[in-house]
């Protein structure tokens, strides 16, 4: 997309009731939402970039099976924008959503403000997995939900790094529950790290993680 204001609500590419769709070596730059996945069965991610992303470099609307590797979200450098989220989740969740080596990381100073965001979501059983990833660049929290997110289940980070010292780890809302949950071989340097406890919080693994803010759980 050309220099200039950025349209609102503009999709740098869309895929609508795909199924089964592999995308490969692609760039989004410059758009609101740079990557929307809306409807139909499966979406793989290799070795895709973004840049410029208004709001959202990455939007998953109701799409079952997303698996991401080898790629980056945000680019070094001056040219990127303050925007609100590197991946939201919204309408059905994905029950499966698997994200490895791969990079969120915005550069000549603009900040997310969060690296996955719950935004009007109903949730469906959902596996989230991140495994060697690396996530900077983040002003308020990492993780976000909304009151129609009534649980967050089985999300795993494995042996990643989250640099964002200013953020919160969580900011979940009081109607979210965690459910499930395993952190292992990760380093947290955050501004703070809280999950209050609650009934419907249920084997939730934090094991070999060095977490380098104030945390209470």
């Amino acid at each position: 997309r050309a220099a200039g204001t950025i349209p609102a609500s503009s999709r740098g590419i869309l895929i609508s009731g795909g199924n089964n769709v592999i995308l490969d070596n692609v760039k989004s730059a410059r758009s609101d939402s740079c990557f929307y996945v809306s409807g139909g069965l499966s979406i793989r991610f290799n070795r895709v970039f973004t840049q410029a992303c208004a709001t959202d470099h990455l939007v998953l609307d109701s799409v079952p099976e997303v698996y991401i590797q080898n790629s980056r979200f945000g680019t070094n450098g001056a040219g990127d924008l303050s925007a609100t989220d590197y991946i939201k989740i919204t309408g059905t969740d994905p029950n499966t959503l698997f994200v490895t080596q791969t990079q969120f990381n915005q550069g000549g100073g603009a900040n997310v403000l969060y690296w996955l965001n719950f935004v009007s979501a109903t949730q469906t059983n959902g596996i989230y997995r991140f495994t060697n990833d690396y996530v900077e660049t983040v002003s308020s929290a990492l993780i976000k939900s909304d009151a129609g997110q009534s649980t967050i289940l089985r999300l795993g980070i494995v042996n990643s790094l989250f640099n964002a010292t200013g953020a919160s780890v969580f900011a979940l809302n009081a109607a979210t529950q965690p459910v499930e949950w395993e952190i292992s071989a990760s380093e947290f340097f955050c501004a703070d790290m809280t999950l209050a406890p609650t009934a419907a919080i249920s084997k939730v693994s934090i094991t070999s993680t060095n977490i380098g803010c104030q945390s209470s759980f």
